[in-house]
């Protein structure tokens, strides 16, 4: 009789060429998310805003102010301490947590505007403080 076939799955060591190519496509995917949740994002927005260029101006400001913000606290903090990959996985972890929370976040701070609409603020007042509540919330 022969022995049965078996294949053992490859393991993920450091340094290896499968590790290596496992977190290229992990860090593919994260930025595949972050463009859907930024098309997302602005869609809602284009709802909230009524014009599409002050959503997508909006989503385009938060996300690279988020960026640019997370690497200069984060990216000294996570060299020294060398948990890059676990700190960027939670960080991933929270990002999907947010994006579902956001319609419900949006949607409570539409009801902060209310107050603006009966008080009719000229439209660059109206807008500039659309722009900053939705702005924080991304």
């Amino acid at each position: 009789m022969s022995e049965p076939l078996t294949v053992s799955a490859p393991t993920l060591r450091r340094g290896s060429t499968t590790f290596q190519a496992t977190i290229l496509a992990l860090f593919f995917v994260s930025g595949a998310c972050g463009l859907i949740y930024q098309v997302l994002w602005a869609r809602l927005l284009t709802l909230s805003f009524g014009v599409t260029v002050l959503a997508a101006a909006t989503v385009i400001a938060a996300f690279m102010g988020g960026l640019a913000l997370g690497s200069y606290l984060f990216g000294r903090w996570a060299d020294r301490h060398g948990l890059g990959l676990r700190t960027f996985a939670l960080l991933q972890v929270g990002i999907a947590l947010y994006a579902v929370a956001f319609p419900a976040l949006l949607g409570t701070a539409e009801a902060l505007f209310a107050p603006f609409y009966s008080w009719q603020p000229p439209p660059a007042v109206f807008h500039l403080a659309r722009f900053l509540v939705t702005f924080l919330l991304l």
